[in-house]
């Protein structure tokens, strides 16, 4: 999997949990990737916490970071996220899914979102080739940013739930 397919892995999570929020208190996950022998943690996003959506992270030309947050809506259908919501919207927002079973049962959530992004024939995300909060869970270096080939090959091996510190 490469970086685009990592963003949109970590979008898919992240739609799971926004559609059952208001239902139950649930965990939050962090993927476990691994590259080649390494094991580690990173986002490979970055979320507006105010707006709940992916903010882009791409630098403009006059190398400032454009802060706003990427629009949902119809206009950009075509473009990631909003592609990927209304991809994950027409599969899963139906009478009778069990939707909170599945987020509940890390292995069969991963796997699941892991089918879902592999299902998509898009291939489109504007974001930096990077892993926010970076942790190598083979050597335990910690890193606040590691930048990657947008080529990366990724392999999502678990989810792991995020600690309150």
């Amino acid at each position: 999997m490469d970086l685009t397919r990592a963003n949109y892995l970590e979008y898919v999570l992240y739609l799971f949990k926004e559609y059952i929020s208001d239902k139950k208190d649930l965990p939050e996950y962090r993927i476990v990737w691994k590259n080649k022998n390494e094991l580690f943690l990173g986002d490979s996003m970055s979320w507006d916490s105010s707006m709940h959506d992916p903010t882009k992270t791409k630098l403009s030309s006059e190398f400032g970071p454009l802060e706003s947050p990427q629009s949902i809506s119809d206009e950009y259908k075509d473009k990631f996220p909003t592609n990927v919501r209304y991809a994950w919207f027409n599969k899963y927002d139906k009478p009778f899914n069990n939707i909170l079973g599945l987020y509940s049962t890390p292995t069969m959530l991963l796997a699941e979102a892991v089918d879902f992004v592999n299902s998509l024939d898009f291939d489109d995300s504007p974001l930096q080739p990077y892993f926010k909060d970076f942790e190598s869970l083979t050597t335990g270096v910690k890193l606040p940013f590691l930048l990657v080939p947008k080529n990366i090959d990724l392999t999502p091996v678990s989810l792991v739930k995020v600690e309150e510190n």
